[in-house]
């Protein structure tokens, strides 16, 4: 299945859920994206970069990743990076220091 398809399925499924008419606009908004990158993505004519497709994710789950043949980033690599701003330096020292690099925050 292709990008597209999928995530037209996923707008409809969405729209089910809702009980209620929703428009392409709604989606959008509901995924973070812009409307316009919504319909190229619809259309096929794009596909997301890595950052809006981590807004999909975020939103319609990691199949997403599969539709678009990307591997799954890992999940405790997913929790760091969700969480790095919450982190206090010295827990950020600690896993820069596991690391064995400088840090370049």
């Amino acid at each position: 299945m292709k990008f597209n398809q999928w995530l037209e399925q996923q707008y409809l499924a969405w729209e089910m859920q809702s009980g209620q008419r929703k428009t392409l606009l709604q989606f959008a908004e509901y995924l973070g994206i812009s409307n316009s990158l919504l319909s190229h993505y619809l259309s096929g004519t794009r596909k997301p970069s890595d950052p809006i497709l981590d807004r999909i994710v975020e939103k319609l789950g990691d199949e997403a990743y599969d539709v678009l043949e990307k591997p799954r980033p890992d999940p405790l690599l997913r929790r760091i990076i969700q969480n790095w701003g919450q982190m206090t330096e010295e827990q950020k020292d600690q896993i820069t220091d596991i690391l064995g690099s400088d840090s370049n925050r």
